[in-house]
């Protein structure tokens, strides 16, 4: 679309450039009038060169990132608008709730808290319940059965262990702190960017009536221009300008459009 406008304005240009020729060679234009329209005309090619460049540039990335040349490309009708969250707040809320790397970091701080807990089971005993029933003939030289049936509770309780258990449990306690400040790091990090993706959204949002107001206007008023050129009522310099502004307006346009296209696709 951007090498569309300016083909366009150079063609309005050379336009104009050909009716100031036939007036110079007709002994009534003026050699300034012919190097103004001259200089702008030149400065219209640049502009194309450098707008073909970049849709090459363009096509080059897209090449890349998808693996084939572009081709039948559409413009996309965007996200539906009802995907959109309403405020600021609904949009943080959804993006804390949902977003999978705050989950995987939620889940890293619950492990870090087993572990820690796990640490801590080795400071206290341990008790057994334990049942053994025993059935023997002739033992030890002594003829005759040897049964015998137990039951008891066994505590096993470790006192010292050279500080091992201790270590463990402060090398745990670090990790939970550590996982949960990058939990809150990255909580952070969602919020800051769903609040930025959410005020480009309406940012982009609330330019593009005041753009395409300014474009629509530009554009009469070169019209315009040009009707009172060939008139009379307006100088070269007045229509190269006004033809400029438009074409400038237009570009505000089209970039406009496809950044609030763009901001709603990031706030997704």
């Amino acid at each position: 679309e951007l090498v569309q406008l300016t083909k366009d304005n150079l063609s309005a240009h050379l336009r104009t450039q050909d009716q100031i020729s036939i007036r110079s060679k007709g002994g009534v234009g003026r050699k300034s009038d012919q190097e103004q329209v001259d200089a702008r005309v030149g400065l219209a090619k640049a502009n194309l060169v450098a707008a073909e460049a970049n849709l090459r540039d363009s096509e080059i990335t897209f090449q890349r990132i998808v693996g084939s040349k572009p081709a039948g490309v559409t413009k996309p009708t965007g996200p539906d608008r009802g995907l959109i969250p309403k405020t600021m707040d609904d949009t943080i809320g959804q993006a804390v709730s949902n977003h999978p790397v705050l989950k995987s970091s939620q889940a890293d701080v619950e492990a870090a808290n087993q572990q820690h807990n796990a640490s801590k089971s080795f400071m206290y005993p341990r008790f057994d319940a334990e049942l053994g029933y025993g059935k023997n003939n002739n033992l030890d030289g002594r003829r005759g059965d040897n049964d015998e049936r137990y039951a008891m509770v066994r505590m096993r309780y470790n006192l010292f262990k050279g500080g091992s258990d201790m270590a463990r449990v402060s090398e745990t306690r670090q990790l939970t702190k550590q996982a949960t400040e990058v939990m809150n790091r990255t909580r952070r990090q969602v919020e800051e960017s769903a609040g930025l993706s959410w005020n480009a959204m309406i940012s982009a949002t609330e330019r593009l009536p005041s753009l395409r107001e300014h474009s629509d206007k530009s554009s009469a008023t070169a019209d315009s221009y040009a009707q009172q050129f060939n008139l009379g009522q307006r100088t070269l310099l007045d229509l190269l300008d006004a033809v400029n502004e438009s074409f400038t307006a237009q570009n505000d346009l089209v970039n406009g459009t496809y950044i609030e296209l763009f901001a709603r696709y990031r706030l997704l």
